[in-house]
């Protein structure tokens, strides 16, 4: 870890290098993987200045363990970094939080990348919950979940294992996972991700309803498909 700081909350914001034909790849089978490539740097881009709004650091998770350089280049050097570090999400979401916990940070809430248009006071709501919770998490539509934190002094570590990620169970059984720890976390409202084409079409409807959210997203898909969602 580097540049890493002590403050007493933070974002842990789980991204990939921008490696083409490594990123959204299911967008990408439709979009083409140079398209998908520009559209993450889009999604990354909105989730960081919504992350940036909310107040707290920001530390950025990368994956492959050798993209740091790749990644400052990118992004800049001013976010603390860490490679992601275990042989699944699980492992790698628990490497993160027990991190963040190990140098200081008392309340912590991870998110990714796919998520670009969630308003910054759904982060800042998940912190609040963490003044009277041990827990947080916000359930996604497709049955997954777009954010999860924790107190320092409540980590559950266990909730991590054992889980069906990539499906559409992974909240259900997060939610058994924590039963079985007599814990309750606190529950946000459920937010939509972008995945599939079905999802970058929603997206597109939802900015009718909410324009500036995602600026970078809902300009690059405007160039993309200028009449409208496909």
């Amino acid at each position: 870890m580097t540049g890493a700081s002590t403050d007493s909350k933070c974002v842990l914001l789980f991204l990939r290098a921008p490696d083409i034909g490594r990123v959204k790849t299911r967008l990408g089978r439709w979009l083409g993987a140079d398209t998908a490539l520009a559209l993450y740097r889009c999604f990354v881009a909105d989730i960081l200045a919504a992350a940036a709004k909310s107040g707290p650091s920001i530390w950025l998770c990368y994956t492959p363990a050798g993209a740091k350089e790749r990644i400052s280049r990118w992004l800049g050097s001013a976010y603390p970094m860490m490679p992601q570090r275990g042989a699944n999400l699980g492992r790698r979401m628990a490497d993160a939080f027990q991190n963040a916990f190990s140098q200081g940070v008392r309340r912590a809430v991870l998110v990714g990348t796919d998520i670009p248009d969630l308003p910054p006071e759904r982060i800042v709501q998940a912190f609040d919950c963490l003044r009277s919770f041990s827990s947080v998490i916000g359930p996604t539509h497709d049955g997954g979940y777009y954010l999860i934190g924790f107190r320092a002094d409540g980590f559950t570590e266990s909730v991590f294992d054992g889980q069906p990620w990539g499906s559409g169970r992974v909240f259900e059984e997060t939610l058994a996972a924590f039963r079985r720890e007599n814990e309750t976390p606190c529950l946000l409202e459920s937010w939509s991700d972008i995945d599939r084409p079905e999802d970058l079409s929603a997206f597109m409807k939802r900015q009718a309803g909410a324009p500036g959210a995602a600026p970078a997203t809902a300009a690059f898909l405007a160039r993309r498909f200028p009449d409208g969602p496909p």
